[in-house]
């Protein structure tokens, strides 16, 4: 003992009350020796090295990740997103067989991928469903189209209504082409093939005057006003710009059998209150308030169906529309002779305002569109199928 010095105890260090507690070295606990038997079994099955590599954090789930190591090229799949033959998605916890190709992607992002049968299987149950989808089309088509009919051939009654039908419906807008009203949602709008319902759900009249129904902008109705005739209009305006629809020519050519007419069905309104009377869906004060309106807006329904197998869209094809100065004239014009073939469109037999007459033709647009708006059958003029329309918008 003598000749060496008392050892002196070592200085304590006082930790600071804020101080976290020490974190214990990798590897080390309670626990240590079964995490490092998880992690070199879970390594074996993947035949994949043991260690930091190995420990590093996964790749996101459904990411295909190439590890390529020395010697070894092989492809290894991290879990994935797998596309059944059920057709539904389900969460693989392992490495996926080789060939397969990712098909969507999932509500996240992730990737899906699937077996190349299951892709054609796939394949093959979209050819089928679109083809008995154009098969019921083509048996809705036929069950709605009317024969070939000449004009003194239309039945009696179908004959009346066909002759108190507005000769020209007018919708207003505030823009034609656009998709969307003001408040955002669809509406119906002028395309290149015609005008474009909203969408193709069938709804109720009261539906379609409800403003607030989420059924409306994904409905087959177009609303268009008929003419006021005398006396004052009170309507509601919808927009300055305006676009007409042939009532009268759309509905002689459905009643003849014209193809191109057959799925278009015009509703009057006395048809649409005595719809709106028969609806047991809506209160008794929401049916007298849509009544008023389609009475004070004199509300008429283009009911749009599919316009046939070969083109589904739900539209009202350009002939049976007036606007900007397009205005075409056939066979189901106004004033055509009741020959079963088709004229020309330069042949057209409908009667014009002589050309060498400018001011007569001035002076019958403007009777027709600003002081004869009604277009009764007693006052209608001879041309009034073609008059300008730029003269009212």
């Amino acid at each position: 003992m003598a000749g060496h010095p008392p050892r002196m105890p070592k200085p304590v260090e006082l930790a600071s009350p804020n101080a976290l507690p020490a974190r214990p070295a990798r590897g080390t606990g309670p626990n240590a020796g079964r995490a490092v038997a998880a992690l070199r079994a879970t390594a074996a099955l993947l035949n994949a090295p043991a260690g930091p590599v190995a420990q590093r954090r996964a790749a996101p789930a459904g990411l295909m990740v190439n590890r390529l190591r020395a010697g070894d090229a092989r492809q290894v799949l991290q879990p994935f997103w797998e596309l059944g033959h059920d057709g539904k998605v389900t969460w693989v916890n392992g490495a996926a067989p080789e060939g397969y190709q990712r098909t969507e992607r999932t509500r996240k992002g992730s990737p899906v991928f699937a077996h190349p049968d299951v892709m054609e299987g796939q394949r093959q149950a979209s050819e089928r469903e679109a083809a008995d989808k154009q098969d019921q089309l083509r048996r809705a088509a036929e069950a709605r189209a009317v024969p070939k009919t000449r004009r003194r051939d239309i039945p009696r009654d179908a004959r009346r209504r066909l002759d108190a039908m507005p000769e020209l419906l007018v919708r207003e807008d505030h823009d034609l082409r656009s998709t969307t009203g003001q408040t955002g949602r669809r509406k119906a709008h002028l395309t290149d093939k015609g005008l474009m319902a909203p969408g193709g759900a069938p709804i109720a009249a009261a539906e379609q005057m409800n403003q607030d129904s989420v059924r409306k902008e994904r409905g087959n109705r177009i609303s268009s006003k008929a003419p006021v005739g005398r006396g004052e209009d009170r309507s509601q305006s919808y927009g300055g710009q305006r676009i007409g629809i042939k009532a009268r020519k759309l509905e002689r050519a459905r009643l003849r059998g014209k193809p191109d007419a057959q799925h278009v069905r015009t509703l009057t309104t006395d048809e649409i209150v005595g719809e709106l009377d028969r609806d047991r869906t809506i209160d008794r004060e929401d049916r007298q308030k849509f009544q008023s309106y389609a009475r004070k807006d004199r509300e008429y329904h283009s009911v749009v169906d599919f316009h046939s197998p070969e083109d589904p869209g739900h539209f009202i094809p350009p002939r049976f529309l007036k606007y900007d100065g397009h205005d075409m004239h056939d066979s189901d014009s106004e004033a055509e002779s009741d020959d079963d073939e088709e004229p020309a469109p330069h042949e057209s037999t409908a009667p014009r305002i002589p050309l060498a007459r400018p001011e007569a033709r001035k002076a019958e647009q403007k009777k027709f569109w600003d002081e004869d708006y009604g277009m009764t059958r007693s006052s209608r003029g001879p041309e009034s199928d073609d008059m300008d329309p730029d003269l009212y918008s």
